[in-house]
């Protein structure tokens, strides 16, 4: 954030106790921090049916974005003020885990299997044919120089048997 704090988008899932029947939406909450490492809440910023897995943006105009995921699209919200999100419709009938990266050129990239790009803020895509992510949750960092890392999960191999069958 501009004064050096922190700000976590998260979706607060079941992952400890069991999950509440009556729940019909999934909340995104946001959480403040001052180093980095002890955060506290601050509010439900966005709900809906289904979603996880949340990725923020904060624009060069001040707006924010986010996008979470949604069974086999990924629905974009935005906000004024990163504390009350608004769907953005159409949904980006591409899913996946999403990760949204702020360009040096406040061009907004949408990581996916597949990149998307917007020069418009989010409010248009274009998919980048030449780059594909082909492995699960990407995560994009950052360095100095106007350059970038990406991480991203990977799975080792199947194993395959050793076992000799027996006649």
């Amino acid at each position: 954030m501009e004064d050096g704090s922190y700000r976590l988008f998260y979706f607060l899932g079941s992952f400890v106790t069991p999950p509440d029947p009556n729940q019909k939406t999934h909340p995104i909450y946001s959480a403040v921090s001052t180093d980095g490492i002890n955060f506290t809440v601050e509010k439900k910023v966005f709900e809906e049916a289904d979603i996880t897995d949340p990725s923020v943006v904060k624009l060069s105009d001040g707006a924010w974005l986010m996008a979470v995921a949604h069974s086999n699209e990924t629905i974009l919200a935005r906000s004024s003020d990163g504390m009350a999100f608004t769907r953005q419709e159409p949904p980006i009938s591409v899913q996946g885990i999403p990760e949204l990266g702020l360009m040096a050129d406040g061009s907004v990239r949408l990581y996916l299997t597949r990149s998307l790009h917007s020069t418009d803020g989010g409010k248009t895509w274009t998919q980048e044919p030449e780059h594909f992510i082909p492995r699960a949750d990407p995560s994009l960092l950052a360095v100095p120089g106007d350059g970038y890392v990406m991480f991203y999960k990977t799975f080792p191999p199947p194993r395959r048997s050793t076992r000799t069958p027996v006649k």
